[in-house]
């Protein structure tokens, strides 16, 4: 009995040491040795499911790996209550204030590697080291470029110097879906309203340059119309005198072949043929007819 009694306790003491949690699905957890000559973090990420370790010498952290997004933005109806909004200057000196929005998600395999490297929760990394290292990226990328350039028809390909120079700075801990402005670009008002004023010169002159060659193009088909009906013309004229010409060589051709058939023989047969009987009075040509009428003298 003393001997059961006694592994009861010890069972009971063992349970009461024992610690267990869950990693949910989308969630990767690690194992942190406190004491002992393992000291340190395990090698390798845990699965999800249910994790048993000794709370007294052991911690587990779980981080997620799904698609995470953020807003850093000076609304506290959009992020948190304090502003967040991230500052970086242009080319020129000029400042600009954005409202950041970001997707991305942790590597999984590299999750021990991010909490040796930074030793924080994962909200802490994303709100803090993430954040800088994307107003570093901002700044660096913005030094080459006009605010007009960014508030104008560049800003996409701004965005995407953005995301490629942080990919090179976090790309082996953090993979980076998109990088883009929530809301509308905050600037010196007197900067922004100049700015402003040259885009819409520049929408005016496109404006007036599509207008031009809208017009030319207009013009170009109003000619290629008229030279397509001239061309018409001329090929139906030059098809009725084509027409008319073989047709007057095809009467010259049967007249030719009528007055070489016409031999005096023939003429002579054909005025018998239609002689009715009577003699004229006068006669020519090759019938030798002769004046009979009488004469009086």
């Amino acid at each position: 009995m003393k001997r059961i009694l006694y592994s009861l306790l010890v069972a009971s003491f063992a349970l009461g040491i024992t610690g267990c949690t869950r990693i949910e699905p989308g969630y990767v957890g690690i194992k942190v040795n406190q004491a002992g000559s393992d000291k340190g973090v395990e090698n390798y990420p845990l699965q999800t499911g249910w994790v048993f370790y000794f709370p007294l010498t052991t911690r587990v952290y779980d981080y997620p790996t799904f698609q995470q997004s953020v807003i850093w933005c000076q609304s506290p109806t959009e992020g948190k209550a304090q502003d967040e909004s991230i500052s970086f200057n242009c080319k020129g000196g000029s400042s600009i204030s954005a409202d950041v929005s970001l997707s991305g998600k942790f590597v999984s395999d590299k999750i021990p590697y991010i909490f040796v490297k930074f030793r924080s929760e994962p909200q802490v990394i994303v709100d803090t080291y993430l954040r800088n290292e994307v107003r570093d990226a901002l700044s660096r990328v913005a030094s080459n470029y006009d605010p007009m350039d960014i508030l104008g028809d560049k800003r996409t390909e701004f965005l995407t110097a953005v995301k490629k120079e942080l990919d090179v700075k976090v790309g082996d801990w953090w993979t980076t879906d998109y990088v883009t402005f929530a809301n509308k670009l905050r600037m010196d008002p007197r900067i922004e309203a100049s700015i402003n004023a040259i885009i819409e010169q520049k929408q005016q002159t496109q404006q007036s340059q599509l207008k031009v060659q809208q017009t030319q193009a207009e013009a170009d088909q109003a000619a290629a119309k008229a030279d397509g009906e001239r061309r018409v013309k001329v090929a139906n004229a030059e098809g009725e005198a084509t027409a008319i010409l073989t047709k007057a060589k095809a009467q010259a051709n049967a007249n030719d072949l009528i007055s070489k058939s016409l031999t005096p023989e023939v003429l002579q047969s054909i005025a018998l043929e239609k002689w009715n009987g009577i003699l004229p009075t006068v006669s020519g040509g090759t019938v030798p007819f002769i004046n009979v009428s009488p004469t009086t003298k």
